[in-house]
């Protein structure tokens, strides 16, 4: 029996693999012989042009460096290039440009600094006063500079600086009323804030309770706005002084506490006050004058 050398390559072929066979035959250098569903190289479907045949499908295989996020076991640090993230190209090769060395005296990927390039930044540049800005694990360090007293604008190490209180109120520090303040030093000045209630009269506060009878009779009438005014002056619950009660006794009109004002009895006789019938009077503290009554 004559032995078929092409027939036992054929056999091994199919016995061992799918991918095809080259058939070494005299006269037929370079034929390529395929089995059924192998790929012929000629641009069939599954093929990548980018990469390798699964390039692009998320797992890194046999001639890929990288698939997707599928590194495998590199990193930046294992490739010597510093730290950082890689980066996957569409050819699935890993791409370090990305990773950056911090130490090395070159601003790289998302350094803010690097050793003494600071990028032209100076702690002015920054809005942090002046002083001297420096670079710690490639980012600034600005505890060397000191912030401007009067700039306007909050900055570390200041608690406020001129209007700009950060937010806080009176309130929000200390549970009180008042209007909080900035000293030139730039800390807060509570000189303004106040407890109304205390029954004592703070900052801001015209007048506050008083223990002996609760209504704040700070001041009279009288005191505020001349000797033709009575009545009582009294503390409002905001701590200002409340003159509804003062009223000014000769001006004709009955006001506030007054019984009477000039010739103005409001309605009132002698019979309504219990005396005898007469002619009712007014005082000049606007008070009843029943002195012509039973006449």
């Amino acid at each position: 029996m004559t032995f078929d050398y092409r027939y036992s390559m054929l056999l091994a072929c199919a016995l061992l693999s799918t991918g095809g066979c080259i058939e070494d035959t005299p006269g037929s250098e370079g034929t390529t012989t395929t089995t059924e569903g192998t790929d012929t190289g000629s641009g069939s479907e599954g093929d990548s042009s980018d990469g390798g045949p699964s390039c692009g499908d998320g797992f890194r295989s046999a001639g890929e460096e990288c698939d997707g996020n599928d590194f495998g076991m590199a990193t930046c640090t294992s490739l010597g290039a510093g730290t950082g993230s890689l980066v996957c190209t569409a050819q699935c090769t890993i791409d370090a440009t990305s990773c950056t060395e911090c130490g090395n005296g070159t601003i790289e990927g998302s350094e803010s600094c690097d050793l003494f390039d600071l990028d032209g930044q100076t702690c002015e540049s920054l809005g942090m006063g002046s002083g001297r800005l420096a670079c710690q694990s490639c980012l600034f360090d600005t505890s060397g500079c000191m912030p401007v007293c009067g700039d306007g604008v909050v900055q570390d190490g200041e608690t406020c600086d001129g209007d700009d209180l950060d937010g806080e109120t009176c309130q929000s520090l200390f549970g009180q009323e008042g209007t909080l303040g900035c000293s030139d030093t730039c800390v807060y000045d509570d000189s303004g804030c106040h407890v109304c209630g205390d029954r004592q009269i703070d900052p801001g506060e015209d007048c506050d309770t008083l223990p002996m009878d609760g209504k704040g009779l700070w001041t009279t009438c009288e005191e505020l706005f001349g000797r033709n005014f009575s009545g009582q002056v009294i503390c409002g619950d905001d701590c200002t002084i409340d003159t509804s009660m003062c009223f000014e006794c000769g001006n004709g009109v009955i006001e506030g506490l007054e019984d009477c004002d000039g010739a103005r009895l409001g309605g009132t006789t002698c019979e309504d006050l219990g005396e005898l019938p007469g002619t009712l009077g007014c005082t000049e503290q606007c008070t009843f004058d029943p002195s012509g009554c039973g006449t």
